[in-house]
């Protein structure tokens, strides 16, 4: 089937993943609909089962769950939905406490982690009297749900999914926000991997248990949070993984809470950057910066850049419009084949650009999630393919950046808006271009116009090329500014911070970069 396996590993990774499978629900959604015979669309260009995993419940209904695993500090998973109507039954804790006092004479004492109230989105769907599928065909919104940077507070507010037993570990041993003993540095994670139970568990059990299911592996991808860390703990899991499943199996996209921006964060980062070019099929990094050339401003939509709600969200997105050659079930492409069509031996770094609202030959000037200086005199372009949503090919870009190694996808499916991604869209400039939809097409029933933007059509551009020239040698300067720093904080031998920075400088002359 073609399988792939997700990993989140921190914080910000999990709000990066809980975007994606709020959205690849509407997917789900689908499917059950059309197995009822109530929806007469038969373009679904999605195998679900390539990222969910298939079963039977209890009840001996059809459940999917994804093929994932969920890493979080102690703390992080806050209201994450401790029960599962798939897997297992809620719990009644007084009933449970009644239960151990027949068996036990002694005194019991109860304990009770404190954790914020829930969201009012979590409250809703967790009604016993709301209907679970009218979350995705009744026209709500993030809006009409609450949902926004002020209300979230944690990627577990606005969840939709309901995950298998196996999917979530929490490690006990550190928690969110303890500046005592923080997870703080990529040696850290290197070292809870290699010494600790963690490594041992996620991989010998958790994930050994999604693999057992998988008929035709395809690969990995790994959301990992760089600045923490989760950084060092990736970079040994991509290592045990290389050496069970041969080398270059994994795609990490690298995320990074833009709140946490001090020195030992970049050093992160910048170690990050040398490890999973060498480790992994393709590595990403996601980054949001507002510049005078990267404005995500306009009229037909704003977002907050610092907000990690809003800024996720854009990562999602376009992860998710990457993902879909190689979770086609038409027109399928091997995640290998695309990684390996843009990379080379010795670079494996990846820069992604989109655009939505994107229409036809319309002028577009993509927007960068990585931070650059300028797409001026391009150099180097080693590969590129653009994933077209709901609209034709540009052709500019075939004169704008010009590369032999270049490929393109293409859906009439525009991109779809899950209920929980934030209402970025400015309606009044929508409103004219046919972006609106009825939220019911049954032609017997009143049609109410509703001003939720449902789907938009979307260019994506997966690339490596000189633009990335910048954050490879800002990562270099790190490491070479905070030299003294860097052997403190990691415990590594000077040799060995030596030869990551020459190994960071030979990546950035490999690929254009300007002294």
């Amino acid at each position: 089937m073609r399988e792939i396996i997700t990993i989140q590993l921190g914080s910000t990774a999990n709000f990066v993943g809980t975007h994606f499978w709020n959205s690849l629900e509407n997917s789900v959604n689908r499917i059950k609909e059309t197995s009822k015979g109530n929806s007469d669309n038969d373009d679904d260009y999605q195998d679900i089962n390539i990222f969910y995993k298939t079963g039977i419940s209890e009840k001996r209904e059809e459940t999917y769950s994804p093929r994932l695993l969920i890493m979080e500090l102690k703390g992080g998973l806050n209201t994450i939905k401790n029960s599962n109507p798939f897997y297992q039954p809620s719990y009644d804790v007084d009933a449970l406490k009644n239960d151990a006092s027949q068996l036990w004479p002694g005194k019991i004492e109860t304990y009770k982690n404190e954790i914020d109230e829930k969201s009012l989105f979590q409250k809703t769907i967790e009604n016993p009297n709301f209907e679970y599928q009218k979350l995705f065909n009744s026209g709500y919104s993030s809006k009409s749900l609450e949902l926004n940077e002020n209300t979230i507070k944690h990627w577990s507010d606005f969840n939709i999914s309901y995950y298998h037993p196996k999917t979530i570990i929490e490690l006990s041993e550190y928690s969110v926000n303890d500046e005592t003993t923080p997870f703080g540095s990529f040696s850290c994670g290197e070292e809870l991997y290699t010494t600790g139970y963690y490594g041992e568990k996620i991989f010998d059990d958790n994930l050994r248990f999604f693999l057992e299911d998988c008929d035709q592996l395809q690969g990995f991808q790994i959301f990992c949070e760089t600045n923490s860390a989760f950084s060092g703990f990736a970079s040994k899991l991509v290592e045990e993984i290389n050496d069970e499943f041969g080398h270059h199996t994994v795609l990490i996209y690298g995320v990074d809470n833009k709140e946490d921006n001090t020195i030992l964060s970049r050093i992160n980062k910048s170690i990050s950057m040398k490890a999973f070019n060498e480790s992994s099929l393709l590595y990403i990094p996601l980054d949001i910066t507002n510049t005078t050339v990267n404005n995500f401003w306009s009229k037909f939509y704003s977002s907050n850049v610092n907000s990690l709600y809003h800024s996720t969200a854009l990562y999602s997105s376009a992860i998710e419009s990457i993902s879909l050659p190689f979770s086609s079930a038409k027109n399928y492409q091997s995640i290998v084949d695309i990684c390996s069509s843009i990379t080379t031996e010795s670079v494996k770094l990846g820069g992604v650009s989109y655009k939505y609202p994107c229409k036809g030959i319309q002028k577009c000037d993509l927007l960068h999630l990585y931070y650059y200086e300028s797409m001026e005199n391009m150099e180097n372009i080693f590969g590129q393919q653009y994933i077209y949503q709901g609209m034709n090919e540009i052709e500019e870009f075939n004169d704008k950046y010009r590369c032999y190694r270049t490929s393109s996808w293409k859906t009439k499916n525009k991109y779809a808006i899950s209920p929980t991604f934030p209402q970025l869209f400015n309606t009044n400039e929508l409103n004219d271009i046919d972006y609106f939809k009825f939220n019911d097409e049954d032609i017997n029933k009143e049609q109410i116009l509703t001003d939720v933007v449902t789907d938009v059509p979307m260019v994506t551009r997966l690339a490596s090329d000189s633009s990335l020239n910048f954050i490879v040698n800002q990562s270099y300067q790190c490491l070479d500014v905070y030299r003294s720093l860097v052997n403190k904080e990691t415990g590594y031998e000077e040799d060995d911070i030596f030869e990551i920075r020459e190994d960071l400088k030979r990546l950035r002359d490999t690929i254009g970069a300007e002294n």
